[in-house]
C-alpha cells in the first residue's frame, strides 16, 4: 500500500510540475525570443519527482505474483500444478504485454 502511495504521490507532483513549468517554456514558440533552456531549479524538482514513481512501480510485479502463489497449496499435488500454471500463465501474460507495448504501440506512434 505504501509503494501505491508512494507511486500515486510521485506521479500527481510530476504531472502537475509538466503541467505548470515544462510545457511551454519561455522562447518556445516566439519567433523573436530564442528558446531558453529550463533553470536547474526545475530539472532537479523533475528529477526528484520522478524518483517516487520509479521506487513505486518497482514494487508492483513481484507483489502480484506473490499473492497469486499463496493462493494454492503447496502439500496438494493438484494445487502444486495449479500453482505452476498459475506462473507460466503470469509471466505470458507479462511478456505479451511488453511484446505488445513495444511493437504494436510503436506502430500507433508513428
Amino acid at each position: 500500500m505504501r509503494m501505491q502511495v508512494c507511486f500515486n504521490a510521485g506521479f500527481g507532483v510530476v504531472i502537475n510540475f509538466i503541467s505548470v513549468f515544462l510545457l511551454k517554456p519561455s522562447g518556445c514558440g516566439d519567433e523573436d525570443t530564442p528558446y531558453e533552456s529550463h533553470s536547474a531549479f526545475y530539472i532537479v524538482v523533475f528529477y526528484h519527482a520522478i524518483y517516487p514513481v520509479a521506487l513505486g512501480n518497482v514494487a508492483y510485479p513481484p507483489n502480484i505474483a506473490t499473492f497469486g502463489a499463496d493462493k494454492f497449496d503447496e502439500e496438494d499435488p493438484k494445487e502444486g500444478h495449479l500453482k505452476i500454471a498459475f506462473f507460466s500463465y503470469f509471466y505470458l501474460a507479462l511478456n505479451l504485454g511488453l511484446l505488445f507495448s513495444n511493437t504494436i504501440l510503436r506502430y500507433f506512434e508513428d
